[in-house]
């Protein structure tokens, strides 16, 4: 996630959102501003837990009471959405038909990968 952060800097000069917002509306988007964008969402899905980065979190939560696991497991994540909801939809508007097809691809896998793989995993 740094590194796209330290990409996206160093392409754009911006390290406000609504700087790179704006930025990004008045000029070409670049292969490299495309490379940054896609580590920071490879960093955000590994801290939602979101397929090919889910197998970390039963780990992190062995061991936790339960109340902490619950918490731990929801209020960051829910956080999380939200920022990207915020960002994808208010900010980075130009963007967004580059990112989403990444969260649709993630996304379908996670459905499918949580609803089988315990039925493949058995075999």
């Amino acid at each position: 996630m740094l590194y796209g952060m330290s990409l996206l800097y160093g392409y754009t000069g911006q390290v406000n959102f609504s700087e790179l917002g704006s930025f990004l509306q008045n000029h070409q988007i670049t292969y490299g501003i495309v490379f940054g964008l896609v580590f920071v969402l490879i960093g955000l899905c590994f801290k939602l837990a979101i397929v090919p980065f889910h197998m970390w979190a039963p780990d992190v939560y062995q061991g936790a009471p339960t109340i902490v696991t619950a918490f731990f497991s929801t209020a960051p994540k829910a956080a999380l959405v939200t920022f990207l909801i915020r960002l994808m939809n208010e900010e980075l508007v130009n963007v967004k038909s580059y990112v989403q097809p990444i969260f649709l691809y993630v996304s379908a896998l996670s459905v499918l990968i949580s609803a089988f793989g315990p039925y493949v995993s058995k075999t």
